[in-house]
C-alpha cells in the first residue's frame, strides 16, 4: 500500500430535512404552500423554503423534487424571485418572516429591507449650481 493521501469529495451533510423544513413552515404560516397556485400566497413560502433548504446544503434538484416533483430551474427563478421581492415587497417578506420559528429566522437576518433597498438605489451626485453676479 503506498503513502498517497486520497481526497474524496463529500458534501456536507444537512441539519434540517426538506420535510422538517416544510412542517416547520407549515406550521408557522398555518397553511400548505406547495400546491399548484401562482398566488403569491403560496408562492412567497415556497421562495423561502427553497432559501432555508439551500443553506441547509441540499442540492437544486432535491428541492425542485420535493416542489412537486419540478427541476432545477424552478429553484434558481425562485431564488431570483426572492431577490426581487426583498427589494420590491419587503413589507409582505417581513410579515412572514415574523412568523417563522426563531432558527428559520437566522436565514434571514442579513437581509434587511432598508438596507437591501438603499444598496439598490444608484448614487446620484449633483454638482451644485453657484450664481454668479455680474
Amino acid at each position: 500500500m503506498s503513502n498517497r493521501i486520497i481526497f474524496t469529495k463529500k458534501k456536507p451533510t444537512c441539519r434540517l430535512t426538506l420535510a422538517k423544513i416544510h412542517a416547520d413552515m407549515v406550521r408557522a404560516i398555518g397553511y400548505e404552500f406547495v400546491v399548484v397556485s401562482r398566488r403569491r400566497k403560496f408562492t412567497v413560502p415556497r421562495f423561502m423554503f427553497i432559501r432555508i433548504a439551500l443553506w441547509e446544503n441540499h442540492s437544486y434538484s432535491a428541492i425542485g423534487k420535493f416542489l412537486m416533483g419540478n427541476d432545477y430551474r424552478t429553484v434558481r427563478n425562485g431564488l431570483e424571485t426572492l431577490s426581487d421581492l426583498i427589494e420590491t415587497r419587503a413589507d409582505e417578506l417581513v410579515k412572514l418572516i415574523s412568523k417563522m420559528p426563531e432558527n428559520y429566522k437566522l436565514y434571514f437576518t442579513h437581509v434587511s429591507p432598508e438596507v437591501a433597498r438603499t444598496i439598490a438605489l444608484p448614487v446620484m451626485s449633483f454638482n451644485s449650481l453657484q450664481l454668479k453676479n455680474k
